[in-house]
This record gives structure tokens, C-alpha cells and sequence, in this order.
């Protein structure tokens, strides 16, 4: 579910100095982009934003001298990580410095299949002169490194076209680079494509039609947040269309570099999640009460088809943290969702990526084995547990000191509508696998992953969760070993307990969940940041929900930040260092990935903490999507 981490955007606004006072002019750009736009970023006025970002508790953390020397490195490291727009803009966004005057942004196009462009859009009205120099600046830069400069017209007006040098390990065939640029009517443009610009220039000059504010999927979302923010101008705006922009950044990796295989992405296409036609939303600093502010839309109109409609979340009166979740969490979050709706329709998705859509039927082959086969556990998963699984399902997460690589913990709880039924599907489910240990605690049988041995390396691997198939009897042993590194809870513990199935990451955080709670003040709910955090999610607007989440930032964050502090991110084993490690490593499973970011010069948590406030977060199921809207709070409201 989206959150924004107030981290996120304090890397991002470091690295932007506040321009002078100067013109302005309205946001103009989604009107001059194309409807082959998969990709959008926008902020409305810089200056402003940059104020609205000096009035937040971590825009003055910024500015504390003990966060200096951390934040000069950091501005460095995340500009050398922009390097992408150098290369195929020829500049930087320390060269816009002071340039805009109004409005910037920056999208990703499809122009046709497997091609990608991008181009930046900088309002400049009133700083004619700066973009000129700009301009300047970056043409003695391209033609100093070797690249070759040229003019032509377009619509009318002068494009200045570079022919950029060759980057190292350039494919020698591959053609040559471009990059074009124009200034116009207060507009600085510039994109990686010649005829990205010609679609910008035809739509400023009124003689093309079709741009991305007419897309039905962007009018829809864009729609939605402004209904909820009524006459507040956002100070951010973004979009993606997700598969198209997938398509299209995969495009710009070489063919030789792109994973084998077939991608998850595209096995979600072929069951019907392209019903996910567009997310995208507002974002807001300094808002009220709010240091953070953003709504979110997701568009997926109806009807679903295949495994799209496993996403089936009914808004309901979502209850208040039980009286078991104890005070001392980083956060909770309920969903409301159809679980015998989801496993009705996951076939198509397990037919899918296990049988590389060319096999069906292979879910309803494992469901018939489980059910019928002699050296099974002889149990009708739907009818069994499924059936017997509730609306509402819980995840809490914490995590244990000293922070370590495995110092994140996690329960998911499913409401029971008959622990009993439940707690008996599980044992037939769990009592022959060999990797799965009974243990009792409590009054509680707990069933816990034993596995043999875990690789130096976590990933995250599509996988089939245990569910009594025998392993010996369906695959090979190097296919084992491979499936136990990358399961998503390699130390999981289940049991049924509070008329819940748990399913925790780890022995220890489901047995301080299963200890009774004696006084009433120590539970969550009872806790004041959220009181806080609840009162102002009702005040936003939370009614019948389909989720709902309250998160203490400060402790949420502090596992990932103590990490990157000893560059040890790499090796985590907690889910954000498994996503890492799946998205950022190196291609040979025995490789560990080197740490993006140095945190070396980062200051102690405490001096950090103090400007982390609570968050919250609650979305709705509407006729055409999901809508969501979250805060997070100055520390003083707590």
C-alpha cells in the first residue's frame, strides 16, 4: 500500500537549492506531453516547495550542523546516482540550479514499442536568461567531451540537437546518442529524442492533439485526489502507467543486459492485472498538522478478469486493534479482504509463472494431490482452511536490539471463523514435513520452518509456500535449496491464537504476541500517538475502509537506518534488504551487492528520531480502483 517516507523525500530535496523570487507560471506540462506518457513527475513551484520543506521537522534536521557533513556526502552520492539523466540529457540537476521559475517535470514516454524517451519540461519565465546560459553551459560541455552540435526547426522553432559522446563499454554498433533542447514562449525543454521535442512543440503550438491531461487513466486519477483535496494546488503531482512504463525502461537496457526468462510483470499481464490501467497522486509538505501529506488513486476499472480479481478488498468498519497487540510496535495495519476470493481465483496466476503459460490446470493438479493422495495430507485446502478464514487480516512489525541483519520482525493474523477448523487444517497440513518442527507454547501448538540451510545471500523468489506437497516427491534437491533462501518468511512460526491464524516471521515475536496482556495500558490501542494518529485519520475523512495503518516512523525506520549507518544493508534479511538484494544485486546468486549509500557520516539515531513523527494511512475500495490517503505528523502532536 503506498507510504511515503519522509526519507525518500529528504534525499531528494538536499540536492535542490531554493531559487530567487520570480515569475511564475501555471503548471502547463501535462497539457504538452503526449498520451504515449507511461511515466510523470511534478513539482509545481520549487521555490515553494523548497519553502514548504524549510518548515518541516526534517528540512531544520537538514540544517542542523551535525547533520552537515552527512548531508554534503549525500547530495554527492545521490547526484553521481542521477548520472542516468547526464547521460541521456547531457546535464545534471545541479546544473538547473536556479533555473526554474515556476514548474518542473520529468516523464518517461513510450513512442513506440520497445522504445523509450524522456524529457524534461522547466518553466523559466522571467529566467529567460539563466536557460540560456544553461544552455551554453551544456553545449561547451557535450562538445568538450567529443560530442558534435548541430540546429534544426521544428513546428517553427530552433532545436538544438547533440550528437553525445560514447560512454564506456558503449556497444561501438549501437547508434549514436542524442540529446535536443528548445526555449520557448517561458519553456525550457529537453529530451533524449528529437521527436519527444517535436511532440512537445506541436502540442505548445496548438496544432496536435491527444496529451497526456485528456488520458482517461490520468483524468481519473488526477481527478480523484483533486475531489479530496478540494481548492489546495498540489505541490506534487505524479503518475505511471505501470506496464507501459515497465515496457519502456526496459527498452533502455541493452539486450544483451536484461534478464533471461520470463518477468513477473509480464505474467501479471497475461491473468488480467492490466485492469491496473494507472496509480499516481498528490504530494504535500507542510500541510496543517501534516510534515507529509500525499493521496494516492490506483486505477483499475471493472470488470476484472482471471487473478485480477484476487484483489477483492470490501471497505468495512475496520475494528480497533485487539486487546493482544501489545503497546511497543513500529506499526499495525488491517485490511479488509475476500481470502476464498482470492484462492478461487489464483490458478491462473499459478498456472502461469510455474507452468510459463503453457501448462493449465496445474493449481487444480496440486489441489487434488493435497486432497486425494495417499502420501498427502489428504486435506481440501478451500473447504478446510480458506472457508474458514475471516474478512479481516492484521500485520504488525517491530524488530529486536541490538539492530542486526535479522533484527526486523513481522506477524500476519487472519481472523478465524473456527480456530478449531483452522488449527486442525494446519496440523494436517504441517505434521509430515520435514521442514516444519511442532513445538508447544503456551497451551499453543506452533509449527516452525526448520530449514537446513540458508544461503549468505536473501532473495525473494516467487514460490509456493508449504502446504504438505512433499518436496522429496515433486522436486529435485538443488531445486530445494534454491526454494529455502528464497522463501518470504525462511523462519516463519504459525499457530492459531486470539481466534487468529499467525503467521510470524520469527518463534520469539509470536510468543511475545501469544503473552497475555494484563493491563489494559499496555496495549496499542490504548497508547497515545495512536489516539493521535486514529482521531486524525477520522478527521481526514476515514469512514467504512478497506485499509487502515498507523506507523511510529521513528521505529519503523530506525532497523534501515541503523543498516545503512554500518553499510550492512546489503546482507539484511529483513523484506526492504530481501527487495534490495532482489532488485539491486549482481546476477550470480553468490554475490552480495554493494551498498548504495554511504552511510558512514549518518549521526546517531536519537538525533534523528527526534524528527520522525507517527503516520497513518487509509484506503477505499471504489467502483474504478482504490483510493488512498496518508500523513505523517510533527513530533509536537503526539
Amino acid at each position: 500500500m503506498p507510504r511515503i517516507c519522509p526519507g525518500v523525500l529528504f534525499l531528494a530535496l538536499v540536492t535542490i537549492a531554493a531559487p530567487a523570487p520570480s515569475a511564475k507560471s501555471a503548471g502547463r506540462s501535462d497539457t504538452l506531453l503526449p498520451t504515449t506518457t507511461k511515466g510523470y513527475f511534478s513539482i509545481a513551484d520549487t521555490e515553494q516547495l523548497a519553502e514548504h520543506w524549510n518548515k518541516t521537522q526534517l528540512g531544520q534536521l537538514a540544517k542542523d550542523p551535525v547533520m552537515e557533513p552527512f548531508a554534503t556526502d549525500l547530495k554527492r552520492q545521490f547526484e553521481e546516482r542521477l548520472s542516468r539523466l547526464q547521460s541521456r540529457l547531457g546535464l545534471t540537476f545541479d546544473d538547473l540550479k536556479g533555473v526554474p521559475s515556476g514548474e518542473i517535470s520529468m516523464a518517461v514516454l513510450e513512442p513506440a514499442p520497445d522504445q523509450i524517451a524522456v524529457v524534461l519540461l522547466v518553466e523559466v519565465a522571467g529566467h529567460e536568461a539563466k536557460a540560456e546560459a544553461l544552455l551554453k553551459k551544456v553545449a561547451d560541455n557535450i562538445v568538450g567531451r567529443g560530442g558534435k552540435r548541430s540546429e534544426t526547426r521544428v513546428s517553427g522553432t530552433a532545436v538544438v540537437v547533440f550528437d553525445l559522446p560514447p560512454q564506456k563499454d558503449e556497444d561501438p554498433d549501437a547508434p549514436p546518442r542524442k540529446a535536443a533542447y528548445f526555449l520557448k514562449d517561458g519553456l525550457l525543454g529537453a529530451s533524449d529524442k528529437v521527436e519527444a521535442i517535436a511532440e512537445v512543440l506541436a502540442r505548445l503550438g496548438g496544432t496536435a492533439k491527444g496529451t497526456l491531461a485528456e488520458l482517461p487513466a490520468y483524468r481519473a486519477v488526477m481527478d480523484r485526489c483533486a475531489e479530496d483535496a478540494g481548492d489546495a494546488a498540489p505541490q506534487i503531482r505524479w503518475f505511471i502507467e505501470p506496464f507501459g512504463y515497465v515496457r519502456a525502461v526496459r527498452a533502455a537496457v541493452p539486450e544483451k543486459d536484461r534478464p533471461r526468462g520470463t518477468r513477473m510483470i509480464d505474467h501479471l499481464a497475461q491473468v488480467g492485472f492490466t485492469a491496473v490501467q494507472a496509480a499516481g497522486g498528490f504530494v504535500d509538505l507542510a500541510v496543517g498538522r501534516c510534515e507529509v501529506l500525499h493521496r494516492t488513486m490506483v486505477y483499475a476499472p471493472r470488470p476484472h478478469e482471471k487473478s485480477m480479481k484476487m484483489l477483492d478488498f470490501p471497505n468495512a468498519e475496520l475494528a480497533a486493534p485487539p486487546r493482544w497487540i501489545p503497546r511497543d510496535l513500529a506499526s499495525y495495519t488491517t485490511v479488509s479482504c475476500d481470502l476464498l476470493e482470492a484462492f478461487d481465483h489464483f490458478g491462473p496466476l499459478f498456472d502461469q509463472v510455474i507452468g510459463e503459460g503453457e501448462e493449465e490446470g496445474l493449481w487444480d493438479d496440486v489441489l487434488d494431490t493435497l486432497e486425494n493422495d495417499p502420501n498427502g495430507p489428504q486435506i481440501n485446502l478451500r473447504d478446510e482452511l480458506f472457508a474458514e478464514l475471516g474478512s479481516q487480516v492484521i500485520v504488525i512489525t517491530d524488530y529486536v536490539k541490538p539492530i542486526s541483519t535479522t533484527s526486523e520482525r513481522l506477524l500476519i493474523a487472519i481472523e478465524t471463523n473456527d480456530p478449531k477448523a483452522v488449527a486442525l487444517a494446519i496440523e494436517k497440513n504441517f505434521q509430515d514435513d520435514e521442514e516444519m518442527q511442532r513445538r508447544e507454547l503456551a497451551g499453543h501448538v506452533v509449527w516452525e520452518v526448520v530449514p537446513k540451510e540458508v544461503p549468505a545471500v536473501q532473495r525473494i523468489t516467487i514460490d509456493v509456500p508449504p502446504i504438505g506437497l512433499g518436496a522429496h516427491d515433486q522436486r529435485d534437491e538443488d531445486e530445494e535449496e534454491e526454494d529455502r533462501g528464497g522463501r518470504l518468511l525462511p523462519s516463519a512460526a504459525v499457530t492459531v491464537g486470539h481466534g487468529y491464524l499467525l503467521v510470524a516471521s520469527h518463534y520469539d515475536f509470536l510468543a511475545k504476541i501469544l503473552q497475555p496482556i494484563e493491563d489494559e495500558r499496555e496495549t496499542l490501542g490504548r497508547t497515545i500517538d495512536y489516539l493521535v494518529v486514529d482521531a486524525a485519520i477520522k478527521e481526514a475523512g476515514g469512514g467504512l475502509q478497506c485499509v487502515r495503518s498507523f506507523t511510529r516512523t521513528d521505529e519503523a525506520y530506525r532497523p534501515t537506518y541503523e543498516l545503512i549507518r554500518q553499510g550492512k544493508m546489503p546482507e539484511s534479511q529483513m523484506l526492504l534488504g530481501r527487495v534490495l538484494n532482489t532488485i539491486l544485486a549482481a546476477a550470480q546468486a553468490d554475490t552480495l551487492r554493494e551498498q548504495k549509500i554511504d552511510g558512514s557520516k549518518l549521526p546517531d539515531f536519537e538525533v534523528v528520531r527526534r524528527s520522525l513523527g507517527p503516520a497513518g494511512l487509509f484506503g477505499t475500495t471504489e467502483d474504478d480502483g482504490w483510493f488512498f490517503k496518508g500523513f505523517t505528523l510533527g513530533r509536537e502532536t503526539e
